[in-house]
């Protein structure tokens, strides 16, 4: 009978939880990229940190795949990494079977009524020399680089903020940028399309030193939670500004079909099915073909 998770976090990785994890770990990154047509845009950012030293990486969040397709794109032997942790929605681990078994790849429940535990976790993580990956957005949001462009501006949770403060301060993020995923795993999918184009593209590191604070920051500080919300800002800002970089042409030929400029596509049109459905066809498309389509429309 399964035991749900607690909302204490675990004290440590225990020798058990990494042998296991080395063993699925082995096998995600394989999966990943060979699964999907999957590509990786500046991967000398994302390998700005070596194994052994502290770092969170951030991104948009789409699917349930992220935090695999992360993994994918940063652990070994694609990437310099070996341990990477990563927050799941505590509720969901708790109801979702499949869901739960990511703990088994380096996952761990937080609960966004008691967030705390795992905040702590993610510092002793990372305390440790490993990486974590967590979305600002908190959880899936939309499905496609339109519902990105319309959800990424938007405030975002204070979690990330908050363990660069536990931190206090020596934490670099490495923002970054994940295209298909949702059109690959939408919400309530099971099985993922097989072939589907996911790319990843990594910003330049983010750098919080700033906010070093003799003694070290505590979560009752005054300032700590303001402080918290301005740092995740910064870093949805610049996953903000990779998502405008790398869907330049499929922004433009989306503005191009529907005669608007995409800051005007109306939320109306955005939940049509017809809509959803071209986007999600529009996702499977490399850069390469966006420019090749976008030169045809243009003729």
């Amino acid at each position: 009978m399964y035991n749900p998770p607690t909302k204490i976090a675990k004290k440590h990785w225990s020798f058990f939880q990494r042998a296991r994890y080395l063993i699925i770990f082995k096998v995600i990154p394989w999966f990943i990229h060979h699964y999907f047509r999957f590509v990786i845009h500046d991967k000398e950012l994302g390998n700005s940190y070596p194994e052994g030293t502290p770092v969170a990486f951030c991104s948009n969040h789409q699917s349930n795949l992220d935090a695999l397709i992360v993994g994918g794109a940063v652990a070994a032997p694609y990437g310099t990494r070996r341990f990477i942790s990563f927050m799941g929605a505590g509720y969901v681990m708790k109801k979702n079977w499949l869901y739960r078994q990511l703990t088994w790849a380096g996952g761990f429940p937080v609960y966004y009524d008691e967030p705390s535990p795992a905040l702590r976790f993610a510092a002793k993580t990372l305390k440790e020399g490993k990486a974590i990956y967590m979305s600002p957005q908190g959880k899936r949001i939309g499905k496609s680089p339109v519902d990105d462009y319309f959800n990424l501006p938007k405030e975002p949770r204070s979690g990330i903020g908050r363990v660069i403060l536990l931190m206090n301060g020596k934490l670099p993020v490495v923002p970054m940028f994940i295209h298909g995923a949702g059109a690959a795993l939408s919400r309530g999918g099971f099985l993922p399309r097989y072939k589907s184009y996911i790319s990843v593209s990594f910003g330049e590191p983010l750098s919080f030193e700033g906010y070093e604070k003799d003694g070290g920051w505590k979560e009752n500080d005054q300032e700590f939670f303001p402080t918290a919300k301005k740092i995740t800002t910064r870093i949805m800002a610049a996953i903000n500004e990779q998502m405008l970089k790398q869907e330049e042409y499929f922004f433009k030929i989306v503005e191009r079909k529907y005669k608007r400029p995409i800051s005007q596509i109306s939320e109306d049109l955005r939940k049509e099915k017809s809509f959803q459905r071209y986007l999600r066809n529009l996702c499977n498309y490399t850069p390469k073909e966006l420019r090749q389509t976008l030169d045809k429309l243009n003729t």
